[in-house]
């Protein structure tokens, strides 16, 4: 009986919490203007991008395709990642070695 409510308790907790917090995007586009002092990037010249701290702006210059990772924060749309090129690097392949360890 107690498992029941555990189970009934951590389902309400799933479906009470704010669905935007589940909230990203990846979006691609040309950089048209990179404001330092407010942190927004405007892609396209379309929307303005907010950026969080932590995000180096400076790797960027007007022309770069970019794509850029927004996640929904308080109900603003927060650039976390930023990476040139139209797709996110992935991870390299861990190199296995034939070499056996002593």
């Amino acid at each position: 009986m107690l498992r029941r409510m555990a189970y009934i308790g951590t389902l309400l907790g799933v479906l009470a919490a704010p669905g935007s917090a589940f909230a990203s995007a990846d979006v691609t586009g040309v950089v048209q203007n990179i404001d330092l002092s407010s942190r927004q990037v405007v892609l396209d010249g379309e929307r303005a991008y907010a950026v969080a701290r932590g995000v180096n702006l400076t790797k960027f210059k007007l022309g770069d395709t970019i794509t850029v990772h927004t996640e929904d924060q308080n109900g603003k749309d927060m650039v976390t990642r930023i990476t040139k090129g139209d797709h996110f690097a992935s991870a390299p392949l861990k190199a296995h070695s034939r070499i056996p360890r002593l």
